[in-house]
């Protein structure tokens, strides 16, 4: 039963690596053709809305996550202040702990 477990636990490990390796395709190639639409309008970066004022105020304060959800590895958190997500109260209120989550520098 164990042995069970383990292994769906490694396929949807397996399975999260392959979406997030699909989705970094989609968004280079996403990307590509968007750079490209820009090149070939000339658009500039206030009609894209993207005046740097407001760039800076977007990611002023932002913090990389520090924390991973293991059963969704899109869900992340900086930790901190404010309220912890709920998939991080789940994981303490189920027994996990904390340091579980920590994201891991390879």
């Amino acid at each position: 039963m164990i042995e069970d477990l383990e292994k769906i636990e490694q396929q949807i490990a397996d399975l999260n690596q392959q979406r997030a390796a699909i989705l970094a395709t989609v968004r280079a190639d996403d990307l590509k053709i968007a750079k490209g639409l820009i090149a070939k309008h000339r658009f500039t970066a206030n009609e894209l809305g993207l005046d740097r004022v407001g760039a800076v105020r977007a990611t002023a304060g932002r913090r990389p996550p520090k924390y991973r959800n293991p059963a969704n590895a899109d869900q992340t958190w900086a930790g901190g202040k404010g309220v912890k997500p709920k998939w991080v109260r789940e994981y303490v209120d189920n027994g996990g702990r904390l340091d579980d989550l920590l994201i891991t520098k390879a």
